[in-house]
């Protein structure tokens, strides 16, 4: 096959600084989104955990996806995989013990 271009010339070969040029502003640009990326997750993340903390999402029953497809709170799941410091947190924060048997009435 022919490798002629627009009017049958052959392409002219790229200068090797504009390509690295380029290459670079791209790379840079690809640099500048995955920053811009990670820190809106972290945004998001911090603007979840911030509401699961709300006074009102404290002590609600959250999905627990092991045993059986139970529902249980924050705070209940924290204790149960001996996270103490984050279980001291709530607590702190005014989570109640008897939520479950609150919520579940």
């Amino acid at each position: 096959g022919s490798e002629r271009g627009v009017g049958g010339q052959l392409p002219r070969p790229a200068d090797p600084a504009a390509v690295k040029e380029a290459a670079e502003a791209a790379a840079a640009s690809l640099s500048s989104i995955a920053a811009t990326c990670a820190r809106m997750r972290a945004a998001s993340r911090r603007h979840e955990i911030l509401r699961w903390m709300s006074p009102t999402a404290l002590n609600r029953l959250v999905p627990r996806f092991h045993p059986r497809w139970q529902r249980t709170t924050l705070l209940h799941l924290a204790a149960a995989h001996g996270m103490e410091d984050v279980a001291l947190r709530l607590l702190q924060r005014g989570a109640a013990v008897e939520a479950a048997e609150l919520v579940s009435l």
